[in-house]
């Protein structure tokens, strides 16, 4: 499975080509638009900001604040 999102100036489907890490909780990441007329390149920016079930087997050094859950995922449903 490919991961895409949209091109934010065609809004074709825009494919990731690469991934770089910057830190344990931070990704950049380059999509290419598929539409060959557009051609954008544009890179974006992941962070894991915050634990919405614990870990069974914590790192040390890693500390994300708890979400607040509301919805199915409070009732314990995935």
């Amino acid at each position: 499975m490919k991961v895409a999102i949209n091109c934010p100036h065609c809004l074709k489907r825009a494919f990731l080509r690469r991934t770089n890490l910057m830190s344990e909780l931070i990704r950049e990441k380059t999509y290419r638009c598929s539409n060959d007329e557009c051609g954008h390149v544009f890179i974006s920016v992941e962070e894991i900001q915050r634990t919405v079930v614990p870990p069974r087997i914590p790192r040390a050094g890693i500390n994300l604040p708890l979400a607040k859950v509301t919805g199915h995922l409070a009732a314990g449903k995935n």
